[in-house]
């Protein structure tokens, strides 16, 4: 019923209610500008997290991390870490990076560069957000994002600037997700 007295009212003063819309509308625009801003500041702050992105996770990726044998190693007995460091595999060789998860002679994980450890952890990512494309069900991706969270928390006390550079990433995304 308001709606339509509205209407009937706008028709009749038109002039006044086109002025309230124009004003609610601009109100509504500088709103959203002050969280939106524009393309050129949505570009800077990318770009900022690109460039810092780069640098933490570059800076982390050369560390190596000599492998808690028995966290580890549960980890890998996993079905999922398989697949995931399948798709790891891929990736480096996309790249045109090396990437190793092996033994040595006496059986025991060989350490691991932090940016294996990354491309393993972007596997599992993969898992998790493409299920279809794996054939995987929807109890198996629940599983597998229980694996991922583990392994996120092993590297991350495995490595404090892999994680610098994963909370850095994740609190410089915030204001851009507000902008797009």
């Amino acid at each position: 019923e308001f709606s339509a007295l509205q209407r009937m009212v706008s028709a009749l003063k038109s002039a006044d209610y086109d002025a309230i819309r124009k004003a609610q509308d601009g109100a509504r625009l500088n709103a959203v500008r002050t969280v939106g801003q524009d393309k050129a500041a949505l570009e800077a702050a990318e770009g900022a997290r690109r460039t810092t992105g780069n640098q933490l996770y570059g800076e982390a990726g050369k560390e190596i991390i000599p492998v808690n044998q028995t966290a580890f190693a549960e980890l890998l007995n996993r079905p999922s870490m398989d697949k995931a460091i399948e798709r790891a595999r891929a990736l480096a060789a996309e790249q045109g990076k090396p990437f190793d998860v092996a033994k040595d002679a006496f059986g025991q994980y060989k350490p691991l560069s932090v940016e294996n450890l990354q491309l393993v952890k972007t596997g599992m990512d993969d898992l998790v957000k493409n299920p279809e494309r794996f054939g995987i069900g929807a109890s198996e991706q629940r599983a597998i994002e229980g694996t991922k969270a583990r392994f996120t928390q092993w590297l991350e006390k495995a490595s404090p600037n892999w994680e610098k550079a994963r909370s850095t990433y994740a609190d410089m995304s915030k204001p851009i997700n507000q902008m797009q």
